[in-house]
């Protein structure tokens, strides 16, 4: 059915319950008010008025007891829930209608699709917009910038397109922003950086291309910044240091290029971080002096397949230990890199870790050290999920308490000096 043949239904089922009932049972705002909420259910159920009636209404003459709906102590809508209904239609303009109490929408997993309403935006005190996993398509309306009491957007695992709109600047009220999975493309928008009180934004498998924008700097209450899967370029911006109370970043799989900013990787920035991953761009770099010096809480470095070059002592050059620096750290990934040099003895005596790939990154364990690794990590390291030493300078015979290792399900040993074979019951 069209969408003026919907609201037909909807509009005379009121009149007609109206009539039925008296005209004093109910007043104009709450005939609206279910009005409205007929439009939705008919327009996402895609299921005829018959279907609506049994499954959403269900004889109940107060909205406020029809399926999905949430209305306060005075009888106010407030939330309209309606997640994993297998809805299969689309979402109408008329949603708009809505009491402007309404301040939560959650149609998730469902299969809806179509374009998002513009006016989905214009009501006003909606903080709480849940679209995710279902089948939206388009590009996100201008007038995002009106919900200024926005503080939850989850749009990921849908079709959208275009580019972000500038006025996402105005919902300066977000703290989470969920797009990730769909189809955007364009840069990210300068303004972007209005959205002070944003802590989560996740914009990965995506389409997004250009710069980062200097101004994501003003993002300081941010904790977590996913980018990875896009096809971003350019150096990373020395403002990124400015998000201090940042916990997870993922950047991988983007096309980033040039020498990561000093200040990103010494001194005060980041001393929250706990897992940054810059694997698979462009980045280059020789000196990395003060590397670590405030990462104290990391557990995961993901530096993988990039361009570094230059010593190990360069880069793990630290006033102490590096134990004592990386002391929390679980995942190490260096592989893949132009380093030279040799592999420093203290990184086997980070106790926690349980992902270690140096693989072909340049770096050779020294003559003293290299027939001792394996039997090292094997007392040392019983958390070890997996290992990569490929093209690592590693000598002697693959000891058989490898399989002691229970969690190891990946190993890779290859173009060494070993004799033996890794057991077969790892990875199984």
């Amino acid at each position: 059915p069209t969408s003026s043949k919907l609201d037909e239904e909807a509009l005379s089922w009121v009149v007609e319950k109206r009539l039925a009932e008296g005209e004093d049972s109910y007043d104009d705002e709450q005939l609206l008010l279910q009005y409205a909420l007929l439009t939705v259910y008919l327009s996402t159920a895609s299921k005829g008025m018959e279907f609506v009636i049994e499954n959403f209404i269900k004889g109940m003459s107060d909205e406020c007891d029809w399926h999905g709906v949430t209305c306060d102590g005075s009888k106010t809508i407030t939330n309209l829930d309606l997640p994993k209904e297998e809805l299969t239609g689309t979402i109408p303009p008329t949603i708009s209608l809505l009491s402007n109490s309404l301040s939560s929408i959650n149609l998730s997993e469902n299969s809806l699709f179509g374009s998002l309403p513009s006016e989905i935006f214009y009501l006003t005190n909606l903080s709480m917009l849940d679209l995710s996993h279902n089948s939206f398509s388009g590009g996100i309306p201008n007038t995002i910038g009106e919900a200024t009491n926005l503080a939850a957007l989850k749009l990921f695992d849908n079709k959208f397109s275009s580019t972000l709109p500038t006025e996402i600047g105005g919902a300066t009220s977000l703290k989470t922003m969920q797009i990730a999975n769909n189809k955007v493309s364009g840069s990210i928008p300068s303004e972007i950086g209005n959205l002070e009180t944003l802590e989560e934004l996740d914009l990965s498998h995506n389409a997004l291309s250009y710069e980062l924008p200097t101004e994501m700097g003003s993002l300081r209450s941010l904790t977590g910044l996913h980018l990875q899967s896009n096809r971003l370029l350019g150096p990373l911006p020395s403002e990124m240091g400015l998000m201090v109370n940042l916990i997870t970043w993922d950047m991988s799989h983007n096309h980033v290029f040039d020498k990561i900013p000093s200040n990103l990787w010494r001194g005060d920035s980041f001393r929250n971080l706990e897992s940054l991953d810059l694997s698979n761009n462009l980045l280059t770099g020789e000196s990395f002096s003060g590397f670590g010096l405030s990462w104290s809480k990391l557990t995961s470095l993901r530096l993988g397949n990039n361009f570094f070059r230059g010593s190990t002592e360069s880069f793990f050059s630290l006033p102490r230990s590096i134990v004592y620096y990386l002391r929390s750290l679980e995942e190490l990934d260096l592989s893949n890199n132009f380093f030279s040099g040799t592999v420093p003895d203290e990184l086997l005596d980070l106790t926690n870790l349980n992902v270690l790939r140096l693989g072909r990154s340049g770096m050779k364990f020294n003559d003293e050290t290299s027939s001792q690794v394996l039997p090292y990590l094997v007392l040392g390291q019983p958390n070890l999920q997996q290992l990569d030493l490929a093209e690592c300078g590693v000598r002697g015979t693959i000891p058989t308490e490898l399989d002691l290792l229970s969690q190891l399900s990946r190993v890779d040993l290859g173009y060494n000096s070993l004799a033996g074979s890794i057991p077969t019951e790892i990875g199984m």
